[in-house]
C-alpha cells in the first residue's frame, strides 16, 4: 500500500511533522484491505484447552 505512514494514515512523506495534520487514526482503505485478508484466510482447527496435572 503506498500513500500511508507506518501507523497506515494517509501520508505524503511520512514525516513525524505530518502527523498533527491528520485528522484520520487509521484510513478505512487499510481497514477494508485487513478485513478482506482476515476474511480470506482458511479456518485454523480449535485448539485443545491446556490439561492440568
Amino acid at each position: 500500500m503506498t500513500c500511508f505512514n507506518h501507523m497506515f494514515q494517509r501520508a505524503e512523506t511520512g514525516a513525524v511533522a505530518e502527523y498533527a495534520k491528520i485528522d484520520l487514526t487509521i484510513d478505512s482503505e487499510v481497514l477494508e484491505t485487513i478485513a478482506a485478508w482476515v476474511l480470506a484466510q482458511p479456518p485454523r482447527p480449535a485448539l485443545m484447552p491446556a490439561v492440568s496435572k
